[in-house]
């Protein structure tokens, strides 16, 4: 559901280029790069705990802004 997300944001900011104020644009560029790097944070947490072998659930990443 997160990728879904954020792929659709990205589809979103493709079709509104040159559509937005700049303010816009940097807005949404910015929320793209912390919602991508933050989802590739989880699944690299996700896959080190699986590695481990901790089978309960994944302790849950602080997402503080």
């Amino acid at each position: 559901g997160a990728q879904f997300a954020i792929d659709l944001l990205a589809v979103m900011e493709e079709k509104t280029k040159g559509n937005l104020t700049e303010d816009e644009a940097e807005d949404l560029k910015l929320v793209l790069s912390e919602l991508r790097g933050r989802y590739v944070q989880i699944n690299q947490l996700i896959a080190q705990q699986i590695a481990s072998g901790a089978g309960g659930a994944p302790a849950a990443p602080d997402l503080s802004l």
